[in-house]
Formats: C-alpha cells, structure tokens, sequence
C-alpha cells in the first residue's frame, strides 16, 4: 500500500509540473511568467524599447533575467519592484488597471516599455553594488524612464 501511494503522489507531482505553463524566454532570454497575453505584452514592450532605444535595450537585456506578473505588492503605492536575483515583478493589480485599459487610457501601453526601463535602472544599480532606495537612485531611474517616453512619444502610433 504505501508504495502505490508513493507512486499516486509522484504521478500527481509529474502531472502538476506540465499543468502550469513554463515561463517563455522573451528578447534575448528574459523569461517573462504570466498568462498569455501579458506575455505578448511584454514581448511588444521589449521591442519597443530595441527599437527606439537601443542602448537602454542593451541595458535591459544586461540586467534583466525574468519578469513576472505577481499578486504580491511590497508596499501600498508600489507598482512593480525587482530583487538581487535579476527579477522584475509587475504588481498585477497596477498591470490590469492602467496597462489593459487602453479605452480608458489610450497611451498606457507605453507606460510598460517605460516600467521596464526603470526597473532595469535599478537592477543596474545593484549589480553596481549601488543603493537603490535613495533619491538619486529613484531620480537616476525616473531619468531613464523618460527618455525612453520621450524618444517614444512622437514615433509610436496608438495599436
């Protein structure tokens, strides 16, 4: 009996292993998790910015390993946050708000490309051995952020 129960528990663990799709590698091997459609998303998001922004491109592929949509929110105002482990996390309440409701807000796509870009800025400063919660930390992201919006804002049409 307690062999069959061994292999009923393994089977179950192999079957629940298949159940959950697998994280997809994105441009250049950022694995992105989520459902479908933000996984095409963030695939827009990330040519966007190898388009009109090359070098920041560059910067995000350098930094960036995974990026996530997660229910878990580290504060009250926090809309995505990354980790030592190269990981960018997109608060999906923030994400189903402002970045799906392009009826609601025409241009709020392009808030992803730029979310990225700032989260990218600050895995930069870690692995710079830089703090990240300073102001000049958050200003040098900010920074980024527009640049990114600004190179985007005259080129990139409504989709």
């Amino acid at each position: 009996m307690p062999r069959k129960m061994l292999l009923l528990c393994l089977v179950a663990l192999i079957a629940l292993s298949f159940s959950k799709s697998p994280p997809r590698p994105g441009a250049e091997g950022i694995r992105v998790e989520g459902p479908r459609a933000f996984r095409r998303n963030i695939e827009r998001a990330l040519r966007l910015i190898e388009e009109f922004s090359p070098d920041q491109f560059r910067d995000v592929v350098a930094a960036v390993r995974f990026i996530r949509l997660t229910r878990s929110r580290p504060g009250p105002f926090v809309i995505a946050y990354c980790d030592r482990d190269r990981r960018i996390y997109i608060v999906s309440e923030y994400y189903a708000e402002r970045i799906t409701q392009s009826r609601v807000y025409p241009f709020a796509f392009y808030s992803l490309p730029a979310l990225i870009v700032h989260e990218a800025t600050h895995l930069q400063q870690m692995l710079g051995g830089r703090a990240t919660g300073s102001r000049e930390a958050e200003l040098e992201a900010i920074q980024a952020e527009r640049l990114l919006r600004s190179l985007l804002s005259g080129s990139v049409t409504l989709h």
